[in-house]
């Protein structure tokens, strides 16, 4: 929706409100301002409730036209509503949270990664298999010996370091199947 803004003097402001993809309203703060260099120019704020990472996003651009304020506000409407499905309808299996958790995963990723290879890499990374602490700490051990060929010292330092622990889980084990 376009929106016109008065011409503002130097120091005047106006207020545009308009509503993002949960429809709340957010105030778009437009103050006419005179830079050091004695060039005006036209500075926007804003304070998005939900939009990207944080629960309070806060925006601030300045445009040298009033032409381009309208412009960015009229934009940034349409695109909220876009993301709302407003203007577009796209079938999907993804519940309403599963889409907004989608939404806040890629907003936490890096311009470059996607959510699929995130998600991938989190397979990757993760155990094929529960195992018990002692069947973890023998494939431990054993890596160490086999696959690693660590000498002794490093190995008697990973015997020694966990050796409490595990034997720890034995008796907790032991006294719970009681």
């Amino acid at each position: 929706m376009k929106r016109k803004i008065k011409e503002l003097k130097v120091g005047d402001n106006e207020v545009i409100r308009v509503k993002n993809r949960e429809g709340f309203k957010v105030s778009f703060r437009v103050v006419r301002i005179k830079l050091r260099n004695s060039s005006l120019k036209y500075r926007v704020q804003w304070t998005e409730p939900i939009k990207g990472i944080k629960k309070k996003d806060r925006g601030d651009k300045r445009f040298k036209e009033r032409w381009e304020v309208e412009s960015f506000v009229s934009e940034w409407e349409e695109d909220e509503a876009a993301i709302a499905g407003k203007y577009t309808n796209r079938p999907t299996t993804l519940t309403q949270q599963q889409l907004k958790d989608a939404e806040y995963a890629i907003g936490l990723l890096p311009h470059d990664i996607t959510l699929q290879k995130a998600a991938q890499f989190y397979l990757d990374g993760s155990p094929d298999e529960n195992k018990s602490v002692q069947d973890a700490y023998d494939a431990w051990m054993n890596s160490g010996k086999e696959e690693e060929n660590l000498r002794k010292v490093s190995l008697d330092d990973r015997k020694n370091s966990l050796r409490t622990f595990v034997k720890k889980v034995r008796s907790a084990k032991h006294n719970s199947s009681e």
